[in-house]
């Protein structure tokens, strides 16, 4: 809503909008308006703006980010000819990058611009109550005709396409039923949030009607069905799309073999989905999608001000920033299916927006025929997977971060990636570890996580919080020089098979620059380096140990005859020393090392510290030593540092990582009784 003009406050002065108005390129300046308390006080137009956008800022953002603009913080406004994303020209907020103020013209001062000015995103004066879905195939039709990298390659074969599926089911729009299918028929998929409320479900008891010709448009399911999936086929149809993939509908609920089959390809469904509809506009599954169905969203004018007489300027925000806010965002089985489409229709805090991977248009803007992201969204690059163990380490970062309604889907919901990952590396992995850089994944560290029962602890998904991986250039040195462990892993009866399959004079271990390697290039994991399987003979302050087993025969003997996990259990040889943990901080859970002189050796983090009373001993804490912490430091034998796990023995001989952490040789030297041992360790 435009108002009259009113004075600007000197401060607001300084800033020459009669440059902005004529569209003369400012360049990259920026003005400092003073402490938010100023500004939220001040009867001055543009500050009436960038108080707004602080508001609505925190209005959206996660919890987290709610307190972390104080009324003293200084505010500063950065002009930009180019703002991602969309190549938008306008004013950048210091106290909340994700918001911006850009121009709001009318739609005859818009159309009035020279040519050379409306390829700009400028805001439009108004959003309607229902969604133009002429406009919304418009953008669609740009993005197939000129976006190569969004388009969906063909695959001939269906098991190429969906490995492991035997048949693809999916709603047909027009015939009002479910089919199955191994056409490369083109699809649009669903990404939304269940809830807690209750959603129609495909069984093998209903599947017989439910692919009868106008079972769904039948009174008695159409009713059933959540509003999300009903306004989803009614955009749909109006959109010309035929077919649409919604979990709840073509994955048979209580057979769980087809289930699992479904989940395991269900990052290669998002990705070769014509177009996916990102539901992020509620809670749950009957949100809806607003703007679908009248009545469902009210007609709306952006927040706008009349700065000078002719130039109004509005706020306007981005996908990502709103989403960051949503429950959408939260949820750990809607990350693939964002992170993996190729183009996707947001409907989030009542508004639209699409996005491909080369371009973005907004519902709030006006087009442009040639729209851009100037700034990427992180996960859309990581997704790319160029540089696969850098990308699942980031990924892992993000996905940490989400909440699981059911703690055993841990994994289940990252199956997808996981396996597109391990193609990429074409090496496997172990409870979401890879293999090729087993050293480097068990070294994964957050703070106050907590226990996740039925998975290994010396795996992220057996903790619950958000963790982080240090994954760098120096990864291949740091394998060749800075490890010494040969891992083995052990299911219940069998015998023990190394971690990395084959003899350990012939392995081949890619190296991370292959790893980094496009997937399409000739070269790849097989003419990697060899030295990760060999490892380097392990010796340390005067300490000469015999290397780790090369052949086991037999597992490990527990001392009890309860039965093993149902996960792998790590067996394997290092060198353990008993340290004390003092220094306690309760509120981030990290601790310090110290040696028997009382001196300190190092630092841990501590996992589960909430749960247990495990910490409480004066007791030294048992220390497994896994690494040298950089590839560096073995050369320096007086100075080095080493990677440590601490762990907790249970009642039948089964070791479980407590904390992660680092401690310097001398630490070893001056352990407490029994002093450095090479031992071998079970690990669950």
């Amino acid at each position: 809503m435009s108002h009259t003009t009113a004075p600007l406050c000197p401060r607001c002065q300084e800033i020459p909008f009669a440059q902005v108005g004529s569209g003369e390129g400012m360049g990259r300046k920026q003005y400092w308006l003073g402490e938010l308390s100023r500004v939220r006080n001040s009867p001055c137009t543009f500050c009436q703006l960038v108080n707004h956008a602080i508001f609505e800022d925190r209005r959206t953002a996660q919890p987290r980010n709610l307190n972390s603009i104080s009324p003293e913080t200084k505010i500063r406004v950065l002009w930009r000819n180019y703002l991602a994303p969309g190549e938008r020209c306008g004013f950048q907020i210091s106290a909340v990058p994700n918001v911006w103020i850009a121009i709001s013209p009318s739609t005859q001062q818009y159309h009035a611009l020279p040519k050379v000015m409306q390829p700009t995103h400028y805001l439009r004066p108004d959003i309607d109550a229902e969604i133009d879905c002429q406009r919304v195939s418009t953008w669609i039709r740009h993005c197939t005709a000129e976006h190569d990298d969004c388009l969906v390659l063909p695959q001939n074969r269906f098991r190429d396409r969906f490995p492991g599926l035997e048949t693809l089911r999916l709603i047909d729009i027009p015939r009002g039923c479910l089919i199955e299918t191994r056409e490369a028929l083109p699809y649009v998929a669903l990404s939304y949030v269940w809830g807690a409320v209750s959603n129609f479900r495909l069984t093998k008891a209903n599947k017989p009607a439910l692919m009868r010709p106008g079972a769904i448009q039948s009174q008695e399911v159409w009713d059933a069905l959540p509003r999300t999936i009903s306004d989803s086929i009614i955009l749909l149809s109006r959109l010309g799309f035929s077919y649409l993939w919604v979990d709840s509908l073509c994955l048979l609920q209580n057979d769980p073999e087809d289930l699992s089959q479904g989940v395991n390809v269900m990052d290669q469904i998002y990705e070769k989905a014509t177009l996916t509809i990102v539901a992020a506009s509620g809670h749950d599954a009957n949100a809806g999608l607003p703007g679908v169905r009248i009545g469902s969203r009210e007609a709306k004018k952006p927040f706008s001000r009349e700065v000078l007489p002719g130039l109004s300027l509005g706020t306007y925000f981005g996908p990502d920033h709103l989403l960051s806010g949503s429950v959408y965002e939260t949820r750990a089985w809607t990350f693939q299916e964002h992170v993996l489409s190729r183009r996707i229709l947001y409907f989030v805090d009542k508004k639209i927006f699409f996005r491909c991977r080369q371009a973005e248009w907004l519902e709030t803007c006006y087009d442009h025929h040639e729209p851009k992201i100037c700034h990427i969204n992180p996960l859309t690059e990581i997704a790319l997977m160029k540089y696969p163990l850098y990308d699942w380490a980031n990924m892992l970062s993000y996905y940490t971060r989400r909440t699981l309604t059911n703690q055993k889907d841990a994994l289940r919901a990252m199956s997808g990636i996981m396996r597109r990952v391990s193609e990429k590396l074409r090496y496997p992995m172990i409870q979401g570890l890879p293999t090729g850089a087993f050293d480097r994944f068990l070294l994964f560290f957050g703070q106050n996580l907590r226990r996740r029962q039925g998975f290994p602890s010396y795996s992220w998904a057996g903790w619950s919080g958000e963790i982080t991986i240090k994954v760098d250039s120096s990864l291949d040195q740091w394998l060749y020089g800075s490890t010494w462990i040969i891992w083995y892993r052990i299911r219940a009866n069998d015998k023990p098979c190394p971690v990395w399959e084959g003899r350990r004079d012939t392995i081949e271990m890619p190296s991370l620059d292959d790893s980094l390697a496009d997937s399409d290039s000739d070269t790849g994991a097989a003419n990697g380096f060899e030295s990760y399987g060999i490892r380097q003979p392990f010796s340390c302050a005067g300490l000469n140990l015999r290397d780790a087993p090369t052949n086991v025969e037999e597992p490990i003997v527990f001392r009890h005859k309860q039965p093993t996990p149902g996960y792998p259990i790590l067996q394997f040889w290092t060198l353990t020393v008993h340290l004390r943990i003092g220094e306690i901080d309760v509120f981030k859970a990290k601790g310090k090392f110290f040696d028997k002189s009382g001196v300190e050796r190092g630092s841990v983090t501590l996992d589960g510290f909430e749960e247990t009373s495990f910490f409480e001993s004066e007791e030294p804490f048992e220390v497994l030593v896994l690494s040298w912490e950089t590839y560096s430091e073995r050369k320096g034998p007086e100075n080095g540092t080493f990677n440590v796990m601490l762990i907790e023995w249970d009642s039948n001989g089964l070791a479980e990582r407590r904390g992660i952490g680092f401690i310097d040789m001398i630490a070893v030297k001056r352990s407490f009784q029994p002093g450095p041992e090479w031992k071998e360790i079970a690990l669950g």
